[in-house]
């Protein structure tokens, strides 16, 4: 699915006017898909017009899209992914490995932090206010 020299320059055409169109009745948006998978994949992009999206592993491609309501689908290292997206304003998709749940930073601190025995917390705390009154 490699494209000519022609459609390229076409593509990063459209993909600039769009870009720097801050008109907002403009009825198109950009959709960037960044693959953080291992494996290549090929989205299929269906609404009023359809659309196939190769993506490389670890890489990223865009498309310029008439805003709409738009079926995302595809496998993901063997896995199907199927997502509905209304596209009224250019939008950004990760997609990750099957399976990776990645977990807001706050949660982990506070998992990090956190102990099973509320008696060393307690005593922690303790040591801690000791040692700050002796400066």
């Amino acid at each position: 699915m490699s494209e000519t020299s022609e459609e390229h320059r076409e593509k990063t055409k459209k993909l600039l006017n769009n870009m720097f169109n801050e008109d907002i009745t403009h009825n198109e948006a950009i959709l960037l898909l960044k693959n953080n998978s291992d494996c290549n994949l090929v989205l299929e992009i269906s609404g009023k017009k359809f659309y196939n999206l190769a993506i490389p592993a670890k890489g990223e491609n865009f498309i310029v899209l008439d805003k709409d309501t738009y079926r995302i689908s595809g496998n993901v290292c063997d896995v199907k992914y199927q997502s509905s997206k209304e596209i009224n304003k250019s939008l950004v998709v990760v997609l990750q490995n099957p399976g990776f749940k990645p977990a807001p930073e706050k949660e982990l601190i506070a998992e990090n932090r956190l102990t099973k025995d509320p008696e060393k917390v307690k005593t922690k705390q303790n040591v801690s206010s000791k040692r700050k009154k002796k400066k």
